[in-house]
């Protein structure tokens, strides 16, 4: 039956014509709220990728100028992506939102007996957080920019995982990631790394998160006073 429907296909004289989603033009005058919103809607698009098979290679280690380079081959190919794909395209989508502070979220969880590894984007505008990408499971991808505290959203997270019957073990954090999409620098993915216990994180972990979180407070007091600054690599 399956090469039949394929043979139907290949033979066919006139097929429907599928429309490719169109990444989004986001207007300066839009709030960084909205932007953020058209970004969603544009991976929702896109949609996750079913296949088990992934269809752009990402290496971590490659320079912030060269995922980008993989972000627009995904927007030429428009294909279906998994959550990594679907974080690096974010990444470039939202380069030109200024006053937006971007940096990857990674989660391992365990289903007895697997792990499970996962990611985001995590987002941080006016003392507020947020995140963007995709999963199988709906709550477990993108968060409104709503959260007081990354503290809240990773609970958030954490709560959503056992919803799906998962135990989450780890979360890391990188630093925030310049928005010059030729920057040779390289994502810190493991800036902050944290284990989580039967109920949540402990004192440490929160201090951690503390202390990251005015980091990022911090750089956009910075860029306030030089928007400029937002593009280039320098540490925070």
């Amino acid at each position: 039956d399956g090469r039949r429907f394929v043979s139907s296909i290949r033979e066919a004289d006139s097929l429907p014509v599928v429309k490719c989603p169109c990444p989004p033009t986001l207007r300066p005058g839009s709030t960084v709220t909205r932007q953020v919103e058209q970004v969603q809607n544009y991976l929702n698009k896109l949609e996750y990728n079913h296949t088990g098979t992934q269809f752009f290679d990402i290496p971590k280690n490659q320079s912030i100028a060269r995922l980008m380079g993989k972000a627009r081959e995904m927007i030429s190919a428009s294909l279906p992506i998994k959550c990594l794909e679907a974080v690096i395209l974010a990444l470039y989508l939202t380069r030109n939102i200024h006053s937006l502070d971007r940096f990857i979220i990674s989660f391992k969880s365990i289903m007895k007996p697997h792990t499970h590894r996962h990611v985001v984007l995590g987002l941080y505008h006016g003392n507020k957080f947020g995140a963007l990408g995709l999963s199988r499971r709906s709550t477990l991808m993108d968060k409104p920019l709503v959260f007081e505290s990354l503290h809240d959203l990773i609970e958030d997270f954490r709560q959503a995982y056992t919803g799906c019957f998962h135990t989450l073990l780890t979360v890391k954090i990188s630093d925030a990631v310049p928005s010059d999409e030729r920057s040779r620098q390289q994502i810190q993915w493991k800036h902050v790394s944290l284990k989580l216990g039967e109920n949540g994180l402990g004192s440490k972990g929160r201090q951690q998160l503390t202390m990251f979180s005015r980091e990022l407070h911090c750089r956009a007091h910075v860029l306030q006073k030089d928007p400029s600054r937002q593009r280039t690599s320098d540490s925070w």
